[in-house]
């Protein structure tokens, strides 16, 4: 998650793996928003690090294949300007 953008990513980036994943439940997909949901609200983290732990989340949930597919493909959307 090198060089992505937490702010611009943590709506983004999700989205664009459910939608990738065929294998991901709509129950699945709450219980993730819900967990990213209490990232937002860590206001004593860095964005740096709620990027990461949105990374290892969406890892978790629908593999390395999808994530990379779906960052390659939002691209700079997501990335530090």
């Amino acid at each position: 998650m090198t060089n992505i953008d937490y702010v611009r990513s943590h709506i983004a980036l999700p989205t664009e793996c459910f939608a990738a994943s065929v294998n991901t439940s709509p129950a699945d997909q709450q219980t993730f928003r819900a967990a990213i949901a209490l990232l937002d609200a860590q206001n004593d983290m860095s964005d740096v690090a709620k990027c990461q732990v949105l990374g290892i989340q969406l890892l978790n949930l629908i593999g390395f294949d999808v994530l990379n597919a779906a960052i390659s493909a939002l691209g700079p959307e997501i990335k530090f300007p």
